[in-house]
């Protein structure tokens, strides 16, 4: 979805220096940024998401029965997330650099690799936390506000409001345009803008993304995120409702997130709940990255499709020590090369 194509490589171009005035707006914004997201603290929830798809004419209508509800479980820790259903049947994870995709019914754990959860753009916002990453790859968004060039800013209705571009992410506008069938160079540069209120501390109130063609607006595109409702916890402002809202062909669809309970956590209790225990004997682990599959507790493993014996069993991924591992193998098997 979004994340993904944003995700893509870009080159470097060039803008001329924005005036001071937007530059130092943008500065300051970066620094509210950085502060909102400093005031979160680790905790584990339960929420709805309700999605109303667009329809054949364009419309979407929110005051009718939603198309489908699912419920899920999160749990926030300052380096890490788990994204999962309410059943505690499946779920995503993100530690560090590492990401697994758990399914606990099949009894199967891929390593995840870039890790994205279920709720896309949605979580940097709902949960107030930069766990998730940025769908730009920059390592906050406060960094890529302030690397950005800005484009307009106002203050209104108790909100600083910041319209940018990323430079180093202009040319996926022409990626995005090859995929749709489009010409290039009709394609205008994507738009963000992110809003922070003037609260102490601040609080981040809406995320949006847009696009559109430069002759035929038809073709325009979006999404924003924005904070519909807030709760308190413990003297904190945390979002209890929150709203997607994706447009262009065939329409507009809305996704509604709505908070049915929040618990705070410590650090460390956050930190136990998101970590991935090495899994029992029987547990098949796959690693798309080398394109290995195994089971926990055995000597064979499938490399690139083909089964390979090993002279040991395993009990967890091999990771670096898949080539060793290959070479004292009763059935050989290609050397690994990581995609």
């Amino acid at each position: 979805m979004f994340c993904e194509m944003l995700s893509c490589l870009a080159l470097q171009v060039a803008n001329p220096p924005a005036p001071p005035e937007l530059e130092f707006a943008k500065m300051t914004v970066a620094a509210k940024v950085a502060e909102a997201f400093a005031a979160t603290f680790p905790f584990e929830s339960k929420y709805e998401c309700a999605v109303w798809f667009a329809q054949a004419d364009g419309t979407s209508n929110t005051k009718t029965k939603p198309d489908s509800v699912t419920k899920h479980r999160v749990v926030v820790g300052p380096q890490g997330w788990l994204v999962g259903d309410d059943t505690m049947a499946s779920d995503t994870r993100c530690e560090g650099n590492e990401g697994w995709e758990i399914d606990y019914r099949e009894r199967i754990a891929s390593v995840s690799t870039p890790v994205r959860d279920v709720h896309d753009l949605v979580s940097r916002i709902f949960h107030q936390s930069e766990a998730f990453g940025s769908p730009t790859n920059y390592p906050s968004l406060s960094q890529e506000v302030k690397e950005s060039f800005p484009v307009e800013f106002r203050s209104a209705n108790g909100r600083d409001i910041l319209k940018y571009r990323v430079p180093k992410h202009e040319d996926l506008r022409r990626k995005f345009a090859i995929g749709q069938g489009h010409d290039p160079a009709e394609m205008k540069a994507w738009t963000f803008q992110v809003e922070v209120t003037h609260d102490e501390p601040p609080r981040i109130v809406a995320f949006e993304i847009t696009f559109e063609d430069a002759t035929d607006k038809s073709i325009g595109k979006g999404v924003r995120v924005s904070v519909e409702r807030w709760q308190r916890v413990d003297g904190v402002q945390v979002p209890d409702v929150v709203r997607q809202s994706a447009w262009g062909p065939p329409g507009r669809s809305e996704e509604l997130y709505s908070r049915n309970s929040i618990l705070r956590l410590t650090p460390e209790e956050a930190k136990r709940a998101i970590h991935f225990e090495p899994p029992r004997p029987g547990w098949r682990l796959a690693d798309p990255r080398v394109r290995l599959i195994m089971k926990v507790g055995s000597r064979d493993i499938f490399l690139d499709g083909r089964k390979i014996r090993l002279k040991e069993p395993l009990l967890s991924l091999p990771g670096d020590r898949l080539p060793e591992l290959l070479k004292t193998a009763e059935t050989p098997g290609p050397q690994p090369e990581r995609k």
